[in-house]
């Protein structure tokens, strides 16, 4: 058997042997800078599509994420609104409303910008303008929909309804 000592071989005859040299130029380091704008443009780009996708083939609430992008602009420095002041401020709104002014809806407020709406009213417009009004409550994000139309959701009649009131 024969044993070489690779400090004694002539590594110009054997390049495997070579030490790797690294060589450098000034655009090498804004190779990392390109790679990152790079990326941030992509997630844009993905974001854009996704969300343009989805409303072509889905079905995306808008004021939903109109909500999302206010908040991520805003920031999330801020307080969460108190759940018992959105409650106030959206039961003002009801009763500020000539439409909904006379309707049983209660609200509960569970914080994050969840709240919860149940009752029973004569129609589906009044039902919908409350849950407009609701949306347009400052801290509210998203609205558990518990309202009956009497007559169509429920076997009671709306005139009905208006006498047990009085």
């Amino acid at each position: 058997m024969y044993i070489v000592k690779v400090s004694n071989l002539n590594r110009s005859r054997f390049p495997v042997l070579q030490e790797p040299t690294l060589k450098h130029n000034a655009s090498d380091r804004y190779d990392g800078l390109g790679l990152t704008v790079l990326g941030v443009f992509a997630l844009g780009v993905g974001l854009v599509s996704g969300v343009v996708l989805s409303e072509l083939l889905g079905n995306v609430d808008s004021d939903r994420f109109k909500s999302a992008v206010r908040r991520i602009r805003e920031g999330s420095d801020d307080d969460p609104p108190d759940p018992e002041q959105i409650e106030r401020d959206l039961l003002s709104a009801l009763r500020g409303n000539p439409t909904t002014r006379q309707a049983e809806i209660d609200v509960h407020a569970f914080g994050e910008g969840l709240i919860e709406m149940e009752g029973i009213v004569s129609d589906e417009r009044t039902r919908d303008i409350a849950l407009e009004l609701a949306s347009s409550v400052t801290g509210v994000d998203d609205v558990v929909n518990r309202i009956l139309v009497a007559g169509t959701d429920t076997h009671e009649r709306p005139s009905a309804m208006m006498e047990s009131k009085s």
